[in-house]
């Protein structure tokens, strides 16, 4: 019977340091092909090696997995495989950087509002470079919302109180571009049903604007010059529905170049704003 036990012993340990060996080939098998740019095999091995690894290695292989998603723009398992990152994780700093890391996804893919929620989690770790790092997302965030207040209290924040010309450039940046409180696009929407080009002429299209202006007017004169001519019936007819299209497509041409322009110019703003912040981070 002691022999028995001894026997067992021997095999359970044998068989456990196998088995760890072999995990630990299947990510070292992983980790190459990664770095051969071999990522569809490096998510299968890393994946094999996850599933059957025991839990202490489970946080890490999981966060590599989340890694190798993103990389390949798949965010919903990006964030599902964090998500079981976290659950292995006992690390409070690492919990916080693998919080970070969903905000971070959540902001590249425009879903400001999951990633503000993320951010809200980490306000607690007043680590220096968390507390940092929070206060970069929410600005991102903020500005995202197009809550542009609370951007510019908290990109202010970045700066310290001795960085006084910084601190006016963002404020100047905020200032002179107020247009980002209201994108304008219902104005110039609005002008384009009244005079058709006059959207794109108040937005500095003066091209289209009079291309359009032409176009809808002259339809609209054939219309006018054959109902008076011929018949009202004929008129609606032949030439009513040309009228509309051109006149709808007026409107729908100005609604979508004023957001094109008022987010260039938005992108633009960051940009100027970012180009601060770069001077002392």
């Amino acid at each position: 019977m002691f022999k028995l036990c001894i026997s067992i012993l021997i095999f359970s340990v044998f068989f456990h340091v196998s088995f760890s060996q072999s995990v630990n080939n299947t990510i070292k098998l992983a980790e190459n092909m990664y770095e051969s740019s071999e990522l569809e095999l490096s998510l299968k091995y890393y994946k094999r090696a996850a599933f059957f690894s025991d839990k202490n290695n489970k946080q890490e292989i999981y966060l590599k997995i989340a890694n190798l998603l993103f990389e390949k723009n798949n965010i919903s398992e990006t964030q599902n495989y964090l998500d079981s990152s976290l659950l292995y994780c006992l690390n409070d700093s690492l919990k916080t950087l693998i919080l970070h890391h969903k905000a971070e996804v959540y902001i590249i893919d425009l879903q400001f509002s999951n990633a503000k929620n993320i951010v809200d989690e980490c306000v607690n770790n007043y680590e220096k470079d968390t507390l940092i790092t929070s206060r970069l997302y929410y600005s991102i965030i903020f500005f995202g919302l197009k809550e542009y207040e609370l951007a510019e209290k908290n990109f202010l924040h970045l700066l310290p109180d001795s960085a006084i010309v910084g601190r006016a450039k963002i404020k100047g940046i905020f200032k002179k571009n107020k247009f980002l409180k209201h994108s304008g696009y219902k104005f110039a929407k609005a002008i384009s049903i009244i005079i058709p080009g006059g959207g794109m002429v108040y937005l500095g299209n003066y091209k289209n604007g009079l291309n359009s202006l032409l176009l809808v007017g002259g339809i609209t004169f054939m219309g006018v010059n054959m109902a008076s001519k011929v018949s009202i019936f004929n008129s609606v007819v032949s030439v009513f529905p040309w009228f509309l299209r051109y006149y709808k497509s007026n409107i729908t041409k100005t609604t979508k170049f004023a957001f094109k322009k008022y987010n260039n110019k938005r992108n633009n703003v960051f940009n100027e704003i970012l180009e601060v912040l770069a001077v002392y981070y």
